[in-house]
């Protein structure tokens, strides 16, 4: 029995009611769809609705997963003058105070905010519940009431800390919540849950013989007793109760296989994963479905049926490229964020292996798309034309109901999931950019090849510390070469670190190591002298210009572009110029901080303005950020020479800093820029910086690179840290002089040549630049 329900039989049961009203009963069985129906059809608006059916109506909504709704109605709660309501009058038991009211609600609200991955939001709001709670509750009436009311907080507290990697720290509250305790009849439910929440805790530090030790008590064999009834449920899924009663106890199941899968239980596994997998409510139930897939695809392969597991991994595939949402209302009641992108490393494995590399290869572009609309998920609105937003408003409805867990919902699953590929085909066959943003299309390897000139090559990076890959890519074929990936991003750090010391050589050494794990072993295979590098991870941040072979730079061996991923060359177009003015230069913002000064970044852009004719410079109070949207659109060179704030977790977050006004804020995030149409041959970031040390995914680089080539522009010059004034001048300078007569890419190139040879050779001054796109 759920928290939810437990509160109601508390309320109801537990002290002598004998009745109670149908919406009542209905939410203390679990139907919540029909708690929403039954009182949104009595009721028009949430003003009209009765204080006691808030209580309900508000975490029904939670339960049914409809987020905005529940946000308003839990908005609407805590902004009420004193929400407090009592079920019954009279009976002091039933009364539920303003503050306990509210803490109630926040503690629903701190489990959605889990659910969307806000780890740090979530920790802070589950606390304010927990005090609001702990001090507002009456034990006098009812001790069971709060100890239920505590379980959620101090569940949410542990796991957005295990969650944030300060499993440590969660400590204090998982003891708390070990120590709830109250002895009445009826405890048996609240035990339940207690012990379920301490198995989603302990399967979220991975502590699987403990999970297990959780899970399995007062039940004497676990397995029979979760999967007799879901056998049963298989046969004959005839009723909301059979699909609620599984939807509740799936999750368990998986937990409990899994944990067994983990300690090395194999038999127990493979029989609780394929009771799951042969379920329909698993098809409702998308993170959790993947999960058992893969886990069970690994066994498999363990066992010598290696084509069975690349078929369960490409189902698992296809299951994870049904949903756009990041949402884990699942993997949040199993205590457990899988990893999307695991699903494909080992599909990519298990592909090479069996020798398909070109197979392989179109994986891991997948799972480069996958990336980008796991980033984008929660994002509503895209630049593109009525039609097209009318059409993600529709792919959004489906994906709604295929996560939803009733009889006609689960039955009617593959109908949906077969409306939801027609919808999407639609849509990229409508709005292909648009489309490539919130979904996972086909990659055709063939016209890819055919997007490389003759004289180019394309090296695609991808895996992990223990397997990665570089697949190296021409116009007639697709290799491949095992690297060894690990200990690839502490080398990347020391790199880094070592390229910030202008004093010494030590970035040689490092520079080497890098080279020789990453281009070292390719070398044979590289007859082209352009490259175009698809990085992955902490490859996101490597200054490959400057990897270094003990004699060469890759600089001085090859001209160089990046691409966050192959397929973005299909969206790449050639900007059609427009107007007089040629070059948009905002330099120095005044951003009310001294500290924020970039007096250098005001002299590049004066004196840009003497290099390319018909040029506007904005300084100071006019460098604005509704300046930038005015000219964005028509101008063919845009260049900002301001900070950059980059945020790794929430990647749309991660923005440009500019002067505010009456219409804009100032800050020029990744999710602006996807509203946003340009039309620029190259876009130029001449100050911004990435965190130095700190290597994360990539996954904001990625965010803010894609964000202006979606936006229509074809070629981006961005720099990995902040150089020397003098530096950025001379190679901006010579960049927009070379520009007259040469392409992007081979523009760059020079001019990090001339600062090489003519300034400073050390490549802290002149490595920073890359540039990602076309190169034309």
């Amino acid at each position: 029995m759920r928290l939810t329900s437990l509160v109601i039989v508390t309320f109801l049961g537990l002290q002598g009611c004998v009745s109670s009203p149908t919406h009542m009963n209905k939410f203390s069985e679990g139907n919540y769809a029909e708690v929403v129906a039954e009182v949104t059809g009595s009721h028009q608006t949430l003003e009209d609705v009765p204080l006691h059916k808030l209580y309900l109506l508000c975490p029904a909504y939670y339960e049914i997963r409809e987020y905005e709704k529940f946000t308003e109605c839990a908005d609407y709660v805590l902004a009420h003058p004193d929400p407090g309501t009592e079920f019954y009058p009279g009976l002091d038991f039933t009364y539920v105070n303003k503050l306990e009211f509210q803490g109630y609600v926040k503690s629903y609200q701190a489990k959605m905010l889990l659910e969307f991955t806000e780890y740090e939001e979530a920790y802070e709001l589950a606390g304010e519940a927990y005090t609001l709670l702990k001090e507002n509750t009456s034990t006098e009436v009812n001790e069971g009431r709060l100890l239920s009311y505590l379980v959620a907080p101090l569940e949410v507290q542990a796991l957005s800390l295990i969650y944030r990697n300060k499993g440590a720290q969660a400590q204090p509250y998982i003891e708390e919540l070990s120590g709830l305790n109250y002895y009445s009849p009826g405890r048996s439910s609240f035990l339940r849950v207690k012990q379920t929440a301490l198995g989603r805790i302990y399967f979220a530090q991975k502590d699987y013989a403990r999970a297990l030790d959780i899970l399995r008590q007062d039940i004497s064999d676990p397995l029979a007793a979760l999967i007799t009834p879901l056998i049963l449920m298989v046969e004959n899924v005839s009723t909301d109760a059979d699909v609620r009663e599984g939807a509740l106890r799936t999750p368990e199941l998986y937990m409990l296989s899994k944990s067994y899968f983990e300690t090395g239980d194999i038999d127990k596994a493979r029989q609780g994963f394929d009771t799951l997998l042969a379920n329909p409510i698993i098809n409702s139930l998308g993170e959790i479905h993947w999960a058992a897939l893969k886990d069970r695809a690994v066994i498999s392969w363990q066992q010598q049926a290696p084509d069975e597991a690349i078929e369960m991994l490409m189902q698992a595939v296809e299951i994870i490229e049904s949903q756009r949402s990041t949402i884990r209302s699942e993997a949040y009641k199993i205590g457990f964020v899988g990893d999307k992108q695991a699903v494909y490393e080992l599909l990519v494995e298990y592909l090479l292996a069996q020798n398909r590399i070109a197979d392989a290869f179109v994986y891991a572009e997948k799972a480069k798309a996958r990336a980008l609309v796991d980033m984008l998920a929660q994002k509503q609105s895209f630049a593109g034309d009525g039609a097209a937003r009318a059409g993600l408003a529709e792919l959004a409805e489906l994906e709604s109901q295929m996560q939803r867990t009733t009889v006609a919902a689960i039955k009617n699953s593959a109908r949906t999931r077969g409306l939801i590929l027609r919808q999407r085909e639609a849509l990229e066959a409508q709005a292909p950019e648009v489309a490539s943003l919130v979904s996972v299309g086909n990659v055709d390897t063939r016209a890819l090849q055919q997007q490389l000139a003759g004289d180019e090559q394309l090296i695609e990076f991808f895996g992990n510390n223990e397997a990665f890959y570089a697949f190296i890519v021409d116009r007639e074929q697709i290799t491949v070469k095992h690297l060894n990936g690990r200990g690839l991003a502490d080398k990347i750090s020391r790199f880094r670190q070592d390229i910030m010391q202008t004093n010494s050589n030590a970035w040689q050494q490092s520079s080497k190591a890098v080279y020789e794990t990453l281009i070292g072993p390719l070398q044979s295979s590289l007859t082209a002298d352009k490259l175009v590098i698809v990085p992955h991870g902490p490859l996101h941040y490597l200054p490959f210009a400057a990897l270094f072979d003990g004699a060469d730079f890759m600089l001085e061996q090859y001209s160089l572009r990046v691409l966050p991923s192959a397929s973005v060359m299909a969206y790449l177009k050639a900007p059609q110029r427009s107007g007089q003015t040629t070059m948009l230069a905002l330099g120095n913002p005044a951003l009310g901080d001294p500290a924020l000064d970039l007096p250098g970044a005001q002299n590049e852009v004066r004196a840009l303005s003497n290099v390319v004719p018909d040029s506007v410079v904005a300084v100071r109070e006019q460098a604005t950020e509704s300046l930038f949207k005015s000219y964005a659109a028509r101008v063919p060179v845009l260049h900002i020479a301001s900070h950059g704030e980059f945020n790794p977790e929430e990647p749309l977050s991660s923005r440009l800093l500019l002067v505010g006004d009456e219409s804009n804020d100032g800050s020029l995030t990744v999710g602006e820029l996807y509203d946003l149409e340009l039309n620029s041959e190259l876009v130029t970031l001449s100050a911004c910086q990435t965190g130095l040390g700190d290597v994360q995914s990539g996954d904001d680089v990625i965010g803010l690179t894609r964000g202006f080539l979606f936006a229509g522009a074809a070629n981006i010059v961005a720099s990995l840290w902040m150089v020397d004034d003098e530096a950025t001048a001379r190679l901006m300078v010579n960049l927009y002089n070379n520009l007259q007569n040469q392409d992007k890419q081979q523009s760059l190139r020079n001019a990090q040549l001339s600062v090489k040879n003519n300034y400073q050779a050390h490549p802290y001054y002149w490595a920073a630049f890359q540039l990602t796109g076309s190169g034309r």
